[in-house]
């Protein structure tokens, strides 16, 4: 087994506020106080045996490209690259010089050319560990994601495939909440390969039926291998009194504020790449019909390669747009008694750096601005 490497930094927060839906309603706020905790912890023993294959995965990735170019020239290539930026490309200082911006693009330029020249001499052909640095992209980034539900019952919905009744208002049979919300939940876990840890904000408010996050991530002196793994949930909740049991009939509208990534990617080196991935999910959680979350995925982003210096950015859904979600349970829910229906978002953030800076970031907010619930 491969030891923890000496620049892994890792951090993990988990809160909740579930307040009991009346009088002598007790049992059932410590019922699905218990199922928070224990998904909680279930997921933190996930990630610490994903982080001990993740370790053994990246030292694989370090033996593959030190056998492929010999371990003097990997060196060498980390050196070079590591002198080069440290010295602004050998112009040190450029801010009081009105050309600097030109001299540093013909500076990297050169250097560019050089590390060309530093393959060459190795016998490698430009762009020939971009292979493994993919292949090992792909297996890292499977190893990190979650497992996804066996069964898709979280669907997006056009509005106007919307039931009728919902979309006027009509609250028989449907029973409808709105902010301000009962109860709210959120949680974070990272771990960091280089780098600075990633400045995260939360924009859980359940006072206005906000959810989402916003994670940043910067690293201007990337080595062979640096990244970051983020994961961030963030949900609201309300507890409801069917009026028997059955399945739960459930529509979700939410408003999305941003769905923004930001990609700056640095370093056009000959053996240099990355590969940033952001993936967020809608989640919905029926205690005690739904035992894990159901989730759908509302928007992601990839970016990759090793630019000179280029920024990929964009909204990938329309800020004020809004959306519809919509949930059939497969089991059903009990009568008589409270059920708690928590929404939210699940969002992850990878970036897998070999000697590429970046500052990434992520944006996922929105608004539940109506909860529409009926029993089968």
């Amino acid at each position: 087994m491969a030891n923890a490497s000496p620049n892994n930094r890792s951090a993990v927060q988990f809160g909740f506020h579930l307040p009991p839906p009346g009088d002598g309603a007790s049992a059932e706020t410590l019922l699905v106080n218990q199922q928070l905790l224990e998904r909680y912890r279930a997921s933190v023993l996930d990630r610490q045996q994903k982080i001990v294959k993740a370790e053994n995965l990246i030292a694989d990735w370090r033996n593959t490209v030190t056998e492929k170019v010999g371990e003097a020239n990997w060196k060498k290539f980390i050196e070079y690259s590591r002198n080069q930026r440290e010295s602004q490309f050998g112009l040190k200082d450029l801010s009081h010089d009105p050309d600097g911006l030109a001299k540093l693009a013909s500076a990297k330029s050169k250097a560019r050319e050089k590390s060309l020249n530093l393959l060459r001499d190795a016998k490698l052909e430009p762009g020939s560990l971009k292979p493994i640095h993919r292949r090992f992209a792909k297996e890292l980034d499977d190893l990190l994601s979650p497992t996804e539900p066996k069964v898709q019952r979280l669907e997006i919905v056009p509005e106007s495939e919307v039931p009728p009744p919902i979309r006027v208002g009509k609250t028989n049979p449907w029973t409808t909440r709105r902010p301000p919300y009962d109860g709210w939940n959120w949680s974070y876990s990272w771990t960091r390969w280089g780098g600075h840890n990633p400045d995260l904000v939360s924009y859980l408010d359940v006072a206005a039926g906000s959810i989402g996050h916003r994670s940043e991530y910067q690293n201007y002196s990337a080595g062979d291998w640096d990244g970051l793994w983020l994961e961030f949930d963030t949900s609201v909740g309300v507890w409801y009194w069917p009026p028997h049991a059955g399945q739960v009939d459930m529509w979700i509208k939410g408003r999305c504020v941003k769905s923004r990534y930001s990609v700056w990617l640095d370093d056009e080196w000959g053996w240099s790449d990355s590969d940033t991935w952001m993936r967020s999910y809608i989640t919905v959680n029926v205690s005690p019909a739904i035992v894990d979350e159901d989730r759908s995925q509302s928007w992601w982003s990839h970016a990759w390669g090793n630019p000179d210096s280029h920024t990929y950015s964009s909204d990938v859904i329309a800020p004020n747009s809004v959306l519809w979600f919509h949930l059939v349970t497969s089991d059903p829910i009990p009568a008589g008694a409270w059920t708690y229906i928590k929404v939210g978002t699940y969002d992850r953030h990878t970036s897998m750096l070999n000697d590429v800076s970046t500052d990434a970031i992520m944006r996922n907010w929105w608004y539940v601005e109506e909860l529409w619930f009926d029993v089968l």
